[in-house]
């Protein structure tokens, strides 16, 4: 005897609600691609893909969002927010993408593009490593005056027969200044230059 298949499981060829064999509702994970297909017609979702129980097909993972069977059991297999220091801009995809170095990545729930999810580091600061969450300070004696850099830039010397015209920080370099004729200095970063 048929039994009555529900809507979305109709078959698309007759249009008919018959099935010829009973109806198997698939669990989350899983969907049925052959409308009114009987027990064993239900196949995985790819990953990077989704269903809930009783879905005649798959929906793609939304950018800042990933599908994974491995990380989850394909009963419960639903789209994952990427972790910290990582994105996903594209969507219907397995992983998610190490935010790159000069970069931090914070939670990328909500978020759906990689500028969202990985944020350049401010001046003053840099990264050197991919996936990261947080920035590091520049060290003493280096400075960064540019966003989103992987390293810091060692600080200018001013050399005998100049001064220190400017003091260095964190975003900007030493600016040093030839001495005045008449003026002399004889160490490396003078604060003043010395009447002769």
């Amino acid at each position: 005897a048929n039994s009555i298949c529900p809507s979305h499981l109709k078959d698309p060829l007759t249009s008919s609600q018959a099935c010829s064999m009973p109806c198997e509702e698939c669990p989350a994970g899983r969907y049925n691609p052959r409308y009114g297909g009987g027990p064993g017609a239900c196949q995985n979702c790819t990953a990077g893909w989704y269903s809930w129980a009783g879905q005649p097909a798959c929906h793609p993972c939304k950018p800042g969002r990933f599908g994974d069977a491995a990380i989850e059991p394909i009963s419960s297999r639903y789209c994952q927010s990427c972790p910290a220091g990582q994105h996903q801009s594209s969507e219907g995809q397995a992983r998610c993408v190490s935010c790159s170095a000069g970069k931090r990545g914070g939670s990328a729930r909500k978020m759906t593009s990689a500028a969202e999810q990985c944020s350049s580091c401010e001046p003053g600061t840099h990264q050197p490593g991919v996936g990261k969450t947080v920035c590091v300070a520049c060290p003493a004696g280096k400075y960064q005056a540019l966003s989103g850099q992987s390293t810091c830039v060692r600080n200018t010397m001013c050399a005998a027969g100049e001064y220190v015209l400017r003091v260095p920080n964190a975003t900007a370099d030493r600016a040093c200044e030839p001495c005045r004729v008449h003026t002399y200095s004889d160490t490396k970063n003078a604060a003043s230059c010395t009447p002769c």
